[in-house]
């Protein structure tokens, strides 16, 4: 006969092994659908051929006028 103390360390230690197992199933699973929607985005930006490139940032900020004296 087990004692009662072995019985719910038994349990317990069956309760993590299936919430690990559940956890690394979700995990999986996630990294599986994030890999392929990058996929599908490298696919989609190959397949556009005549796309705009982005325009760059602008370096410094535009001036106009009497708000440059101002802030000067």
């Amino acid at each position: 006969m087990t004692s009662p103390y072995a019985e719910i360390k038994e349990n317990y230690h069956q309760q993590v092994t299936a919430s690990l197992a559940t956890f690394d199933q979700a995990v999986q699973r996630a990294s599986r659908e994030l890999q392929a929607a990058s996929e599908r985005r490298r696919a989609n930006s190959k397949r556009v051929v005549g796309r705009q490139p982005a325009r760059p940032a602008a370096t410094s900020p535009r001036r106009r006028g009497p708000v440059r004296s101002v802030l000067t």
